[in-house]
């Protein structure tokens, strides 16, 4: 009886994906047979063996380019091999639509290269991929069967780069709570800091010491381009404000309610010796509606005051690289993008979020930027700024210097490690 209440068990658990077998203490029922078929779609990925050929790596993207420039280094790097062949897969977001901007996106950055608009209805299988590299850990947003993690898995071995530069506890704690059943299944997790493998392999470890997975960390190739990157030239100070959109106190800290209208009136202060520019997070003025801090006629009227004050929106979501060149003072919240904008070595204005308590490696990056904890803090070191007064300037190139040169040749790494994990794997 104790057999088949197992079996029983094990059917609900991995084709309705209920978490049974994650809650109740099986020791005593067949421990082999429960080891085996946990891990099941592991020991598939681990042993999966291939002839003399040339390596096939899928990249998904999801009708966006926003969640691929974590990917696009390794990417771009691989492409330009002769012993791989490298492609991207567009496949629909949640609402089953295609971003008509997002897919031409890719299609004119790489007009030679094989993409594929999957709409959904293409069987990733036939493509043949040796390993299929994920965006984003949010599994919810797959709405397509050839695209779930749990059928991928049966035929390549899945690969994810850290979704964002996770930079404190609270966010990749937050990460693990939601996406575990994503990370159970990936066999290559590319760590963005020492941190997050330590905390990644601690949840992971009877995985990751059977074999079945491999949580590594060799940098966070997107660093790479942003150290010292130079800003073009111009008359005038710009400051670039990037506000976060949720208010979740685990993943929050936003200010843009606080301070969205005195951000409008710095124009007044500063008049035309500065531009201004604010880039937020493409959900936020869907969040502030939802969440019922903004209706659409306010929204409306926001919008146009920045214009009339002649405040640049910036919402086309474009390369992250064309803005930062065009800044010079950033003010920014909690983000991901926080440390590619301290790679710069450009002043940042961080308005505090007390809950991002930051990994042990960043805190010296932390401590040279300068830290805001209300608007008048804002002002007084815009004031400073502006006036060309940057006192943290030889702390923030030190720290940043050493930033990089822990991610420094993360690219490769990733790639090599690849090429061998796939050499290791030829039968001849």
């Amino acid at each position: 009886m104790d057999a088949i209440f197992l079996l029983v068990l094990i059917f609900f658990s991995f084709y309705f994906e209920v978490e049974i077998l994650y809650q109740i203490q099986l020791d005593c029922l067949i421990p082999d047979l429960i080891l085996l078929v946990l891990f099941l779609n592991f020991s598939e990925q681990s042993a999966r063996k291939h002839g003399k050929r040339k390596m096939r790596v899928a990249f998904l993207v999801q009708s966006s380019s926003v969640t691929f420039d974590k990917m696009q280094p390794v990417y771009e790097a691989l492409r330009a091999r002769d012993d791989t062949e490298a492609f991207i897969v567009i496949y629909p977001r949640d609402n089953y639509e295609h971003s008509e901007k997002g897919t031409r996106y890719f299609k004119e950055r790489y007009p030679n290269d094989a993409i594929y608009d999957s709409c959904g209805v293409m069987d990733l299988k036939k493509l043949c991929p040796d390993y299929v590299f994920y965006g984003t850990p949010y599994e919810e947003r797959n709405q397509f069967a050839s695209f779930g993690i749990n059928d991928v898995v049966q035929f390549a071995k899945v690969c994810h780069i850290t979704y964002g530069a996770n930079l404190a506890h609270t966010f990749i704690d937050k990460l693990l709570d939601r996406c575990w059943r994503f990370c159970r299944e990936v066999y290559f997790l590319f760590c963005s800091a020492e941190t997050v493998k330590e905390k990644t392999t601690n949840v992971y470890q009877d995985n990751i010491g059977l074999g079945y997975q491999h949580f590594e960390f060799l940098g966070y190739p997107i660093l790479e381009k942003f150290y010292l990157m130079a800003a073009t030239e111009s008359s005038v100070k710009r400051i670039l404000w990037t506000p976060r959109w949720s208010y979740n106190e685990r993943v929050g800290g936003s200010h843009f309610m606080n301070y969205k209208d005195k951000f409008i009136e710095l124009r007044s202060r500063y008049g035309d010796a500065v531009e201004i520019t604010m880039r937020p997070h493409m959900n936020t003025f869907k969040t502030m509606e939802e969440n019922h801090l903004m209706t659409k006629a306010e929204i409306a009227a926001y919008k146009k005051a920045l214009k009339d004050n002649r405040i640049n929106l910036d919402s086309s979501y474009r390369d992250l690289d064309e803005t930062i060149r065009n800044t010079d003072i950033f003010l920014a919240d909690y983000s991901s993008i926080l440390i590619e904008l301290f790679l710069t070595g450009r002043p940042i204005i961080y308005c505090e979020f007390p809950n991002a308590i930051p990994f042990a490696e960043y805190e010296e990056m932390f401590g040279a930027m300068y830290i805001a904890r209300s608007w008048e803090d804002v002002e007084r070191y815009l004031d400073d700024l502006v006036a060309g007064n940057d006192s943290l300037f030889e702390k923030r190139q030190e720290v940043a210097k050493q930033i990089y040169e822990t991610h420094k040749g993360a690219t490769q790494k990733i790639v090599e490690r690849l090429i061998r994990d796939f050499k290791e794997s030829e039968v001849s």
